[in-house]
């Protein structure tokens, strides 16, 4: 799977989590990042690694969430 559709699948999972509201805060810096990476492109300003190592953190931050949100929401209820 390429970068972009594995920080895609990974925001994605997001959308689905049971707690989508507090997770989508937690990931919400990322977000931004991932909508811009186009218009960067667009541009001409990244190089591919560039490209690569901001989809792969988009991936483990949104991943990342995902957990921190089940963690938080256990220890709450």
């Amino acid at each position: 799977m390429v970068g972009r559709e594995r920080a895609r699948a990974a925001i994605t999972a997001i959308d689905d989590s049971r707690h989508r509201r507090l997770a989508t805060l937690i990931v919400r810096p990322v977000l931004w990042t991932f909508d811009y990476i186009p218009t960067r492109i667009e541009q001409d300003y990244p190089n591919a690694p560039w490209v690569q190592g901001e989809l792969a953190r988009i991936e483990l931050y949104a991943r990342a969430a995902l957990a921190a949100t089940a963690f938080a929401t256990e220890r709450l209820e």
